[in-house]
């Protein structure tokens, strides 16, 4: 017992003394310190694995957000990429076009049509005061009736024999209409008022739903016995007015394959052999269906309008 009460009574001393207090001090100073650090530190950590956690979830949903745009590309390429340019609006899309032999595709999914291989036409029959109904039935009848519009595929065969084409434009054409005309149409004179003429052709098949995007050229027929076409390549678009129908038909679809009008100069028919380009000679009958020549049965695809159809080089 004695000695437990001398053991507290040096215990009592020492912490009476004032170096012990400051190093008892100084103790806990430091040991509060460390609990401090240790507990920053798993503060820290806790912080960094949030943020880390929140990294990977914007990661996640940006992937998942590319993913989603990918698909909608995907879906919807031929909207995406459909030109919008005042003279291609009409363009098609360019995966519609590719390896296509008639058609040459340019900068922006523009695109130009070559007569070769497999084209779609859309032909829309529009009317204004004058419906001619036996017309009608006429021209939408078969490839071997001269005057029928789908006469085009036999002309363009026979005139592609001369110049040992294989491949020559087929076109396979869908047929729209009689539509009556939006405004009136058959007053106004085909040269004079060519872009009038076309907003109305074209404001009539849209208030009729005509699916034109889904094809490579458009022809408008308007039935009112009048004399007239006229050509829109950049658009991929021509109409034609029904006197000689067929032949001025066929006369404005070799303008979207990139024929040029002949009318005035020597392009159509008196040159003689030593002409450089090795036209027309006297040899061969008819005059350039792209001269002033409407009668099937004496026109030809001279090697001028061969050459700029894409049938010679």
């Amino acid at each position: 017992m004695n000695n437990l009460k001398r053991f507290y009574e040096k215990v009592r001393r020492g912490l009476s003394r004032p170096r012990t207090l400051w190093i008892l001090a100084l103790v806990v100073v430091v040991a509060v310190g460390v609990g401090c650090n240790i507990r920053d530190s798993h503060q820290r950590e806790a912080k960094q694995q949030s943020q880390l956690a929140q990294l990977a979830k914007q990661q996640k949903q940006k992937a998942e957000q590319q993913e989603k745009l990918n698909q909608t590309v995907k879906q919807h390429e031929d909207d995406l990429f459909t030109d919008a340019t005042v003279d291609s609006k009409y363009a098609s899309a360019c995966a519609r076009l590719q390896n296509r032999p008639g058609i040459v595709l340019t900068s922006g999914c523009n695109y130009n049509i070559r007569a070769h291989g497999k084209i779609d036409m859309a032909v829309v029959f529009i009317y204004d005061n004058d419906y001619y109904k036996d017309d009608l039935n006429i021209l939408k009848g078969a490839s071997n009736n001269p005057d029928s519009l789908q006469y085009i595929n036999t002309y363009l065969k026979n005139q592609a024999a001369r110049y040992k084409v294989s491949d020559p434009a087929q076109i396979n054409m869908t047929f729209y209409g009689a539509y009556k005309s939006t405004e009136p149409a058959a007053n106004l004179y085909y040269m004079d008022n060519r872009s009038k003429l076309l907003d109305i052709f074209q404001a009539t098949s849209a208030a009729n739903n005509v699916p034109e995007q889904n094809y490579d050229m458009v022809q408008y027929v308007l039935l009112n016995r009048v004399y007239g076409g006229v050509a829109f390549p950049g658009a991929h678009r021509a109409f034609t007015e029904n006197s000689y129908t067929v032949p001025t038909f066929i006369h404005e679809t070799l303008h979207l394959f990139g024929a040029s009008d002949k009318y005035n100069n020597n392009d159509c028919n008196t040159v003689g052999t030593s002409d450089p380009f090795g036209r027309y000679n006297g040899s061969l009958p008819g005059v350039d269906i792209m001269c002033s020549n409407f009668s099937l049965g004496s026109s030809i695809i001279n090697d001028i309008t061969a050459r700029e159809i894409g049938w010679q080089n």
